[in-house]
């Protein structure tokens, strides 16, 4: 077979590294959740403590002041994602904390109509962000259930919440996978032994396209999961960000109170830096699309000398996307059988997310 297919070998190589390369990201994306809730453990006990400071029994009355200080729609948004998000993952309900603790910070320091609106939006579409990432990575432990209600919150949110004032339409459409409908998940170990798959007696050309067919998926997902990757990375930036400025905040607070700083030089300096803060949340996610994405991973593609003779173009997989052509609908059980002859871990990626 391997001689009358001689390309094989290599279809057989880049599935094998496709599915590798989805491994590897969604590796990336665990760290990166694992980072920004570091950023925000750390950042919830500096806002617990700043609370106090300002004499508030516990964090909750801390939170409720700040609630009141909303527009009648932002707190009936706020208590949305509360109902949708809260209690599904602990790092989920740190980071609603903190992104209302945020906001109370800016309010203190003069902050007011439009600018407090767009941080109050900005922080809660990072927890959006944020929650994707979370439930691709329970999709990863087995947790399908909790992944789904995660996927489903998350894209509502994004969907209406920020539409025309947050985000672009241009941004807005890259979320488009993030709609989910029917089938979750594929499960496949598709690490092929690709010589035993090849030189088995199994027909070469049926062989030939079940391997095109695997590798057309796999450059879907490996695209939509390097997204989810992007998105997670900007959140754990502004994660970051939002540390430092309560950092800065608490510091600035203690040449206040050491009498080497006025109150209202250090809350004018606070407010500067928060008024810096959400341009770059709509500047980084301008930037994500399935466009770029794709560039980035063909650009990566030429750098390793990859084998990508029978890639889909982009063209091709945005249609793919678009009419949910992914393989559980085409490929047979004989597929998945073959697939599963595994010399690593299996991956797990996300299916019929439009």
């Amino acid at each position: 077979m391997g001689v009358l297919y001689p390309d094989n070998k290599h279809r057989a190589d880049r599935v094998n590294q496709l599915a590798n390369e989805i491994t590897y990201i969604q590796e990336q994306v665990k760290q990166a959740i694992q980072d920004e809730a570091a950023h925000d453990k750390k950042s919830l006990a500096m806002l617990e403590s700043t609370a106090k400071k300002q004499g508030f029994k516990t964090f909750d009355e801390y939170i409720a002041d700040v609630e009141k200080q909303l527009s009648p729609d932002d707190r009936k948004r706020y208590q949305d994602m509360k109902t949708d998000f809260l209690s599904k993952d602990k790092r989920i309900d740190i980071a609603l904390k903190t992104g209302i603790g945020f906001l109370g910070i800016g309010i203190k320091t003069g902050l007011t109509g439009m600018a407090i609106v767009t941080l109050f939006r900005g922080s809660l579409l990072r927890v959006s962000l944020q929650a994707i990432g979370v439930a691709l990575l329970k999709f990863l432990i087995g947790q399908f259930k909790e992944g789904t209600a995660l996927f489903r919150a998350a894209g509502n949110i994004i969907q209406t919440v920020f539409k025309g004032e947050l985000l672009s339409g241009k941004v807005l459409a890259a979320f488009k996978v993030f709609k989910v409908v029917g089938a979750i998940l594929s499960v496949l170990g598709i690490a092929l032994d690709a010589i035993t798959l090849i030189y088995e007696a199994i027909d070469g050309a049926k062989q030939r396209t079940d391997f095109q067919n695997a590798t057309k998926e796999l450059c879907v997902r490996r695209l939509t999961t390097k997204k989810i990757h992007q998105y997670v990375r900007t959140t754990l930036t502004f994660s970051g960000e939002a540390q430092a400025i309560i950092d800065y905040t608490r510091s600035l607070q203690e040449l206040v109170e050491a009498g080497i700083l006025s109150q209202e030089v250090a809350d004018e300096k606070v407010k500067q830096r928060m008024l810096q803060f959400e341009p770059k949340i709509k500047e980084a996610l301008s930037k994500i699309d399935d466009e770029t994405v794709y560039r980035m991973l063909q650009q990566q593609d030429i750098i390793s000398r990859s084998w990508t003779n029978e890639d889909p173009s982009f063209a091709e997989i945005e249609k793919m996307i678009a009419q949910g052509l992914l393989s559980r609908a085409r490929w047979g059980l004989d597929w998945i059988v073959i697939s599963m002859r595994v010399t690593g871990v299996p991956y797990i990626t996300l299916f019929d997310l439009q």
